[in-house]
């Protein structure tokens, strides 16, 4: 069965995604974070449902969930996730600071 694992940088963008919106509502920021779980364990069973972003980097895909986009790649036939941004970031810039695909 598939998995997916998150690299360093995908878990202090959840640690900060969680901060942030904990400020503000601690319900609509638990169901954000369960709504991600849910979708990264979705892509991990339908690798190649995200977009693929050749213009990025060869490889990585991207899929919108609860107003993020998770950027990953597939690994074997695991999904490694990379970073999780707010869609209106510089993808550029982004992509530019990925971890080494493994």
């Amino acid at each position: 069965m598939a998995k997916f694992y998150l690299v360093p940088q995908a878990h202090c963008d959840l640690e900060a995604l969680e901060a942030r919106l904990s400020r503000d509502d601690l319900r609509i920021a638990r169901r954000v974070l369960v709504g991600l779980v849910e979708t990264f364990e979705l892509l991990a069973q339908f690798p190649r449902l995200g977009q693929a972003r050749p213009e990025l980097r060869s490889g990585l895909r991207s899929f919108p969930a609860e107003g993020w986009l998770i950027l990953y790649h597939v690994v074997n036939s695991d999904v490694e996730i990379l970073r999780v941004v707010r869609g209106e970031r510089d993808l550029d810039e982004i992509a530019r600071d990925l971890p080494p695909q493994t």
